[in-house]
């Protein structure tokens, strides 16, 4: 469903319609391919506004657990884990008032996580969530 309301996938029969307003951010599982093994942590996600200073690209960066030079490692010598701090932090980066987070704490570390249910927690807009982990559940 959450590739459907992501565009992802097509759907079969049907539309799927947005109201005007949305400005959707989606988190899936296999998103970490779409990751450019070149570039920079920095890089990738100065990517989604590049009009945004470095200090608060790095501001970012630091948030996602990127502190100093690890910003300027290449991502494809991250973990899966690693990846998946980059995705999240161009999500924060980018406007958006829907958030679709598919299995977001795959290959996160406790401190990753409990750094993700702050931000979603303080999340303005609606968020729709798969998670296997009953305490992400509880908590958002």
């Amino acid at each position: 469903m959450l590739s459907l309301l992501a565009g992802v996938l097509e759907p079969v029969e049907g539309k799927i319609r947005l109201h005007p307003k949305t400005e959707m951010a989606y988190f899936g599982q296999s998103n970490v391919d779409r990751l450019d093994p070149d570039k920079t942590v920095e890089e990738e996600i100065l990517s989604v506004h590049p009009e945004q200073s470095r200090g608060a690209v790095r501001g970012i960066c630091g948030l996602m657990m990127f502190s100093g030079d690890d910003a300027l490692k290449k991502v494809k010598v991250l973990s899966g884990g690693e990846k998946s701090r980059v995705l999240l932090g161009k999500l924060l980066v980018k406007s958006s008032n829907l958030l679709l987070l598919d299995e977001p704490t795959n290959h996160l570390d406790m401190q990753s996580t409990e750094g993700l249910m702050y931000a979603l927690e303080d999340f303005p807009g609606a968020i729709m969530l798969v998670t296997h982990s009953e305490m992400i559940l509880r908590r958002v």
